[in-house]
C-alpha cells in the first residue's frame, strides 16, 4: 500500500533512478571542482590522492548500492595519505574510509552470506524482521558508524604524535 502525503512523495522520489543519477553527477562535479582547486594551489601527488580518496568516498555514500568489496578502492589512497596526517580533515577522511571498509561488510553479515554459528543466528533471527535486517540495518550500520567517526575526529578528537619530536629535528 502507498503512502500518501508528504513522506510518500519524498520515498516515491527517492526510488526514481534519475534522483540518483542526478545526485551522482552533482556531488561528481562538485568534488572534482574543489579537488581541482586544491590540486592547483598545491601540485603534489599526495594532494592528488587525497581528491581521489574524498572523491571515491563521496561517490561511495550516495551511491544507492555498490558491492561492499568496492570499499577496497578505498584503502589503498588511504594508505598513502597515512603519513600525512597533520590536517584534521584528512585524518577525519581516514577514519571515515577505515572505519567504512569495515561497516561496509557488515551488510554480507546481515544478508546472512557469512555464517555466524547457532547460538547468533538464533538470537538474531528472533530479534531482528528479515525485512528490518535486509534494508534497515544495513543502511544504519553502513553509513551511520563512519559518518559519526568522520565528525568525532574531524571536530573533537585531538591528534596523536605517533612520532617524538627531538629538538632541532623537523618533523613533516
Amino acid at each position: 500500500m502507498p503512502l500518501g502525503g508528504p513522506a510518500g512523495w519524498f520515498l516515491d522520489v527517492l526510488s526514481q533512478r534519475s534522483t540518483w543519477d542526478g545526485t551522482t553527477i552533482l556531488v561528481v562535479a562538485c568534488c572534482c571542482t574543489i579537488s581541482a582547486v586544491a590540486l592547483w594551489r598545491k601540485p603534489t601527488t599526495l594532494t592528488f590522492v587525497r581528491a581521489v580518496l574524498a572523491t571515491l568516498s563521496a561517490l561511495l555514500v550516495i551511491t544507492p548500492w555498490f558491492y561492499p568489496w568496492y570499499i577496497l578502492w578505498l584503502i589503498g589512497p588511504a594508505i598513502v595519505c597515512l603519513p600525512s596526517t597533520a590536517n584534521r580533515w584528512v585524518r577525519a577522511l581516514i577514519a571515515f574510509v577505515l572505519v567504512f571498509s569495515l561497516s561496509a561488510f557488515l551488510t554480507y553479515f546481515f544478508s546472512g552470506e557469512i555464517a555466524l554459528g547457532s547460538a547468533w543466528e538464533q538470537f538474531f533471527s528472533k530479534r531482528i524482521p528479515i525485512a528490518l535486517a535486509d534494508i534497515g540495518f544495513a543502511c544504519i550500520n553502513t553509513l551511520v558508524p563512519p559518518t559519526l567517526t568522520f565528525l568525532i575526529v574531524a571536530f573533537v578528537a585531538k591528534p596523536l604524535m605517533l612520532i617524538q619530536k627531538r629538538p632541532g629535528r623537523k618533523v613533516a
